[in-house]
């Protein structure tokens, strides 16, 4: 396939994944949500490079960067989770497919790719949208934000766009699925360190959290969904970097948080105001400026 395809086939997985993430990390808790179903992905994707016999001749100055990338990609992850977790999803979606605008950003900062003129005017376009669909309007109160849900999508975004805009050279100089695999080992590492330090500095305290309830058969079901939306989603999305400027595959990738709002508003029976539909409308149309 094309790296268009892949991306597309990302955007699919992300859209769905958003909305199962937000479902469980309400059920289960988001620490648990993000250490165990990373860790799911891990072994989705191990499994597959054994299967495909891949070779793993990563140099040492690479190793760095994808150490590096993993802190980032952990912050991601751990901040993306909680937003789905405490703030509306048809709200957290949106904000988070800025991330493939400000993956643009970084992509011409640090790697020097050049969208052009069109592109550029896509993004304060989409990033208008996001403030507009982050905000509820209220008569004679002005505008206040959605929760705390927004602030952690914004954290995700910023963390997650230096993640995907650094792991294009090495994908291209070492492979797609070696260097997902070594970057995603570190991620699990730095993820399960905040969750243990988390759950020690808990320990003792009395609570009903979803951090601290007993898992059960189906949840451990609905965290391996997760992990293996995770997987396809990260290995098309590198996949496409391999054939595909990293702000294209950024851009196109995000778009599918488009099915997560629809979730949103189906399966939790949540409802937007009239600036944050034109807010999406907005974000709509500078994705499709950008991927012009």
């Amino acid at each position: 396939m094309t790296g268009v395809m892949w991306a597309v086939v990302s955007a699919v997985a992300l859209g769905a994944n958003s909305v199962l993430v937000a479902f469980v990390a309400r059920r289960i808790g988001v620490l648990r949500t993000t250490g165990v179903s990373i860790t799911i992905a891990f072994l989705f994707l191990a499994v597959y490079a054994l299967a495909a016999r891949l070779r793993f001749d990563l140099p040492v100055h690479q190793v760095v960067v994808l150490v590096s990338l993993a802190a980032a990609a952990a912050t991601a992850f751990l901040a993306s989770y909680r937003a789905l977790q405490v703030g509306p999803v048809s709200v957290v979606s949106p904000i988070s497919a800025t991330n493939g605008a400000m993956t643009v950003i970084f992509a011409f900062a640090f790697i020097g790719e050049r969208p052009s003129l069109v592109q550029w005017c896509g993004i304060p376009v989409a990033a208008a949208g996001a403030v507009l669909v982050s905000v509820r309007s209220f008569a004679g109160s002005g505008m206040s934000l959605v929760g705390v849900g927004p602030g952690f999508a914004a954290l995700g975004v910023a963390s997650g766009a230096i993640s995907n805009a650094g792991l294009r050279i090495p994908i291209r100089e070492v492979g797609a699925v070696q260097t997902i695999l070594v970057q995603r080992a570190f991620t699990i590492i730095y993820v399960w360190l905040v969750v243990f330090g988390v759950f020690l500095r808990r320990n003792g305290q009395q609570s009903l959290s979803p951090d601290r309830r007993r898992l059960h058969l189906a949840d451990f079901l609905l965290v391996a969904g997760v992990g293996l939306l995770d997987a396809v989603s990260f290995v098309s999305f590198a996949r496409a970097l391999t054939s595909s400027p990293a702000w294209l595959v950024g851009m196109l990738s995000q778009s599918g948080r488009a099915i997560a709002v629809v979730g949103g508003l189906l399966l939790f029976r949540e409802r937007l105001r009239g600036n944050q539909w034109l807010g999406i409308a907005l974000l709509g149309g500078g994705l499709a400026l950008v991927v012009l």
